[in-house]
């Protein structure tokens, strides 16, 4: 899988909402490849939990940031 897979998610996931209960799509594949560390409530803010879903979903683990932390993931640097 590549960047343009990575995209197509992110595009296909666009105008979400919160309001309509689509965050909770993006928290549970988000909570499905997490086996071991902190599984995100349907409560919890979702903005870099996308990041991280979307790689998985896309095959992209480990090319993005996978946490939910916006600090983390602004931080965090993956090797190429």
């Amino acid at each position: 899988m590549g960047w343009t897979e990575y995209r197509d998610v992110l595009d296909s996931w666009f105008g979400y909402s919160e309001a309509r209960g689509q965050d909770d799509i993006i928290i549970d594949i988000y909570n499905s490849q997490r086996v071991e560390s902190y599984k995100m409530s349907h409560q919890d803010p979702w903005c870099h939990a996308t990041i991280s879903a979307a790689g998985y979903q896309s095959g992209n683990q480990g090319r993005v940031p996978n946490t939910a932390y916006c600090p983390y993931g602004i931080n965090c640097v993956i090797p190429n």
